[in-house]
């Protein structure tokens, strides 16, 4: 079972959508630097509610303009994501993404990609940077029928 600690509009993190991020509890990969070491307890002081119990219908009379729904974390318990990921975009009529930190073929092989508009994928290296690096290991890309077909990184770099 996951659980959520929150759910935000997000302006920046897919490109050209105003998504709804939903922040899983329970992340293991516990990565240097982690700007939401919070999300690493499951329990985060009692604050998680369960995946599966958030009304999607309901959230779709309060949109707010908001085009795609963001999935931060939960590829650890594959089943109950995609089982999420599934209810989500068919009551909100609109695209899902996910952001892990696992790699794309770990996803590849746990996931049903074909669920997913947008992926972003790769543990966050301090060394390295995040999306806004150039240098980075993680990347965000366009799926169509589960397949990365656009790089997206170049949205997120900086001049």
């Amino acid at each position: 079972m996951l659980k959520y600690l929150d759910y935000q509009i997000l302006p920046n993190e897919i490109p050209n959508e105003l998504s709804l991020g939903i922040s899983i509890l329970g992340c293991p990969q516990h990565c240097e630097g982690c700007h939401s070491p919070y999300l690493w307890d499951v329990n985060s002081k009692g604050w998680g509610r369960d995946l599966d119990t958030v009304d999607w219908n309901a959230l779709r009379t309060l949109q707010n303009g908001f085009s795609c729904v963001l999935f931060m974390g939960g590829d650890w318990s594959p089943s109950d994501l995609s089982k999420s990921i599934l209810e989500a975009s068919t009551a909100l009529e609109m695209p899902c993404a996910l952001y892990s930190g696992q790699e794309f073929d770990i996803l590849k092989e746990t996931l049903d990609l074909r669920l997913l508009k947008y992926l972003k994928w790769g543990a966050y290296r301090k060394d390295l940077g995040g999306l806004q690096s150039r240098i980075t290991n993680q990347q965000i890309w366009r799926l169509e029928d589960g397949i990365p077909v656009e790089n997206l990184n170049h949205y997120f770099w900086r001049n």
